[in-house]
């Protein structure tokens, strides 16, 4: 019976989590994220689609970046072992921490801001559709930089035809009354 060397104990962990990563990803995007895993004790976890520095994946991402560099700097290049482990080790950190990095910028990219009723006072943006006197409406304002239509009320006693100009007068009751520019 033959024994394993070092070189590999790399390349098998990074073919393994570098498969299981990949495996991983697949379900990830074709089931959306949103799973249920159903264990045989009659319990159930429900996986949820947040990050967390110690997932499966920052875990797959450290073995994949351990065991390819790993093996590159004991096999390909001849360093010894020491330093083999070492730089495996480093760039493990390194690819977890790069996966760490871009799972949070993807959760931004959820989130959604949170507006007070203050800060519709003086948006200016315009009339999404045409707004009756003292009728509900849609317009698009701009509130902390960001466009969005929402459900207005006119303020006078004049109709506002789409795409007029128009301001925050006033925010009463989580309602949001305008006027024209």
């Amino acid at each position: 019976m033959q024994t394993m060397s070092f070189s590999d104990i790399f390349l098998w962990l990074g073919i393994v989590s570098t498969v299981l990563f990949v495996i991983k990803m697949v379900v990830y995007f074709t089931a959306g994220g949103l799973s249920e895993l159903s264990i045989d004790f009659n319990t159930i976890a429900e996986t949820d689609t947040s990050f967390n520095f110690l997932s499966i994946e920052a875990i797959l991402s450290f073995f994949m970046g351990f065991g390819w560099v790993g093996y590159v700097f004991y096999h390909s290049w001849d360093l010894p072992l020491w330093f083999g482990i070492f730089g495996a080790v480093v760039f493990g950190v390194f690819f977890a921490v790069m996966y760490a990095f871009l799972m949070l910028c993807v959760k931004k990219l959820d989130e959604t801001p949170v507006t007070k009723d203050s800060d519709y006072l003086c948006a200016t943006g315009k009339a999404y559709t045409r707004i009756a006197p003292h009728a509900q409406g849609q317009a698009e304002l701009t509130v902390k930089d960001k466009l969005s239509v929402i459900t207005v009320f006119n303020d006078t006693d004049e109709q506002i035809e789409s795409f007029t100009p128009v301001k925050v007068n006033r925010v009463e009751d989580k309602k949001i009354f305008i006027v024209k520019e």
